[in-house]
């Protein structure tokens, strides 16, 4: 085996050579001896093409677990390499018999690169269906539905995408997302974005919290009376400076 690898591409002569030796190994039941033989080959963990032949072999003996460790790496190489037709054609072996969290990887590259919204939201919608607490896939989904003409949709993902960053304790970078939330998203839903804020911030710094908490109690107090209880308001108490006259929360 030559120690240079070659470019990776599912369009490459080398990846039709590789399935292709791989059915013939299987026809000839040779799988468990070529199995063998490629485990004294040192570079069987670092080239595609090797990669490939060990997980298209281990598939065939119907160990799925070790054949997608390989696949797995496979399918990264081709995410480097940015061959969407590749990751395509190794995704439905993440997906079946049952989805893999590595599968999300696969799905989000995919919807990243998809100009199609309704391609986009599928595929994004599948990745959400396998991990729902990720708020980059939340993010990525709330445009693509807006772009559709589904307004409730993007409002939903994109309130999600928020509360899950705070949820996780990230509250940078999320001036703009909650600026949006108050102007668009209160008058419908006073109570949820109200608890958002306050979750903002008893994270964030007091000063980077107080001009959108003083731009929204206000209409929250009108539109959301009584719902919000002590237990939201509590964590962000110890944060208020104490000031001459009485502050509402």
């Amino acid at each position: 085996v030559k120690a240079e690898e070659p470019a990776i591409s599912v369009e490459a002569p080398r990846w039709e050579e590789t399935e292709a030796l791989a059915r013939r190994l299987v026809q000839e039941s040779r799988v468990e001896a070529a199995l063998k033989a490629l485990e004294g080959e040192p570079l069987r963990r670092k080239r595609w093409d090797l990669l490939l032949l060990v997980a298209l072999l281990r598939e065939a003996l119907g160990e799925r677990p070790a054949a997608l460790d390989s696949f797995e790496v496979v399918a990264d190489k081709l995410v480097a390499a940015g061959d969407r037709a590749g990751v395509r054609r190794l995704l439905d072996r993440f997906l079946e018999p049952e989805e893999t969290t590595a599968a999300v990887r696969f799905l989000e590259f995919l919807a990243r690169g998809e100009t199609d919204d309704a391609e986009r939201i599928e595929l994004l919608g599948e990745a959400i269906s396998i991990r729902p607490g990720d708020p980059e896939l939340h993010d990525l989904l709330a445009p693509a539905l807006g772009r559709t003409g589904d307004p409730a949709g993007a409002r939903e993902h994109r309130l999600r995408a928020i509360e899950l960053k705070l949820e996780l304790g990230r509250d940078a970078d999320l001036a703009d997302s909650l600026l949006r939330a108050v102007e668009e998203d209160l008058e419908l839903f006073p109570a949820r974005v109200g608890r958002i804020l306050l979750r903002f911030a008893s994270l964030a710094a007091w000063e980077d919290s107080e001009p959108i908490l003083d731009l929204a109690i206000p209409e929250i107090e009108r539109r959301a009376p009584g719902l919000l209880t002590w237990e939201d308001i509590a964590p962000v108490a110890p944060k208020v400076p104490a000031k001459p006259g009485p502050r509402r929360l």
